[in-house]
């Protein structure tokens, strides 16, 4: 007999919670509760820029153009705590690291939150937690634009292009052999001439969580740039590192760009 008050009761709890949680509704009958926000680990954008005359200055100057645009979403939605801008030519192994640009982690922000009841938030705790969450991402933003306020695309760029040859095999092995526990986006822009392509052979894929997105720009010869140079240069360096996604210099939204990007050793 006990068991069975004890069951009933029971029974009435979860029934009074169940009435509790399906009355917190707005006007529309939608449940008004506010999930716990997933927040992407500290990542770091690293971008190579061919720094060899034969790269058209055209092209290369809107892919950097594009990239800028692109850095507020970018930064917010990787949670990009670091920009690294590196040149490089004849020794891609070893480029040159032009700046280091830091940024303030978006976890900072938000990661102080609302204790929770037994499932969800109730709509009261949800609307106050929502506004608060509306506010520390508007100054997250502020931030971000307050530290790219002394840069702009131009400053991304090599100063001069004097490298005799773009030494791609150098840069995808010193990609491959990041090991780093932070993930990695990583963007390559060059021309890809004078590499050599169809003789460097495949690198073993990195060992870290590494998104490697190549651009590819035309040269500056009056011969580059067509559809038959970028779809031979493509088929090429997808042969050599199948795990990058290749795209050609007009693209602008790289915030889709790496959203769509191969995580290896994710």
């Amino acid at each position: 007999m006990s068991i069975s008050f004890s069951t009933e009761i029971s029974s009435l709890l979860i029934m009074l919670l169940t009435l509790t949680f399906s009355s917190c509704t707005d006007n529309t009958g939608a449940a008004n509760v506010l999930e716990p926000i997933s927040i992407p680990p500290a990542t770091v954008l690293d971008v190579y820029i061919d720094a060899t005359p034969s790269v058209n200055k055209v092209g290369r100057s809107e892919v950097a153009e594009n990239l800028f645009k692109s850095l507020p979403a970018l930064v917010k939605n990787r949670n990009i705590i670091e920009l690294r801008i590196f040149e490089f030519g004849r020794d891609g192994f070893a480029p040159i690291e032009r700046m280091s640009i830091n940024f303030p982690s978006i976890e900072g922000f938000l990661k102080q939150e609302m204790p929770r009841d037994i499932e969800k938030r109730l709509f009261r705790e949800a609307a106050i937690e929502a506004k608060r969450r509306e506010k520390a991402l508007q100054e997250y933003k502020e931030k971000v634009q307050e530290v790219l306020k002394g840069f702009s695309a131009q400053t991304f760029l090599p100063i001069n292009s004097t490298e005799p040859y773009t030494d791609i095999k150098g840069l995808v092995y010193r990609i491959s052999s990041i090991k780093d526990s932070r993930p990695h986006l990583i963007l390559v822009i060059t021309d890809g001439n004078g590499s050599h392509l169809d003789e460097i052979q495949p690198p073993p894929p990195p060992q870290s969580p590494v998104q490697l997105v190549i651009v590819i720009t035309p040269e500056r010869s009056e011969t580059s740039g067509s559809l038959e140079d970028y779809a031979r240069k493509r088929t090429l360096l997808t042969k050599i590192v199948p795990w990058a996604q290749i795209i050609p210099f007009f693209i602008e939204d790289f915030n889709t760009v790496f959203e769509d990007a191969k995580t290896q050793n994710k």
